[in-house]
């Protein structure tokens, strides 16, 4: 609907500010699964006002909602070097069940590029020889 619209224009748009960065940010926590996953996308599109948003976006690593934790994921990455202070968290989330969600925390902590981070990929890089989410049903 009509909020959808707006949450897209604003991604699209890519501005907003400070104003934009909030009222996506309460989003994150609307009762409508679809508005949480487009407000968590949308914050990856705002630029550096939407840096603001990151403890929400890492937190929304943490929850069941598959999509919403997908979209996070994907925004923390969009931020890079800005994520910077969630390194431990992001990796943690490397060993999420989803692939996706795993991919985007690896491109975040190669984005944010501090030596904690680069640990943290060759930590994740050591384990991922033995994948324990690989199965014949699920190979890739």
């Amino acid at each position: 609907g009509v909020r959808l619209a707006a949450i897209d224009a604003l991604a699209d748009a890519g501005v907003g500010g400070e104003r934009a960065t909030a009222g996506l940010r309460a989003l994150l926590k609307d009762d409508d699964a679809e508005i949480r996953h487009r407000a968590a996308y949308g914050l990856g599109c705002l630029g550096s006002s939407g840096a603001a948003a990151l403890p929400d976006l890492v937190a929304a690593l943490e929850s069941d909602d598959e999509w919403l934790a997908r979209n996070a994921s994907l925004a923390i990455a969009r931020h890079g070097k800005s994520a910077g202070d969630f390194v431990e968290q992001l990796q943690r989330t490397v060993a999420h069940p989803n692939r996706y969600v795993q991919a985007n925390a690896l491109k975040a902590l190669q984005r944010i590029d501090t030596p904690a981070s680069r640990t943290a990929l060759i930590d994740a890089l050591q384990t991922s020889r033995w994948c324990p989410i690989t199965t014949p049903k699920t190979p890739y």
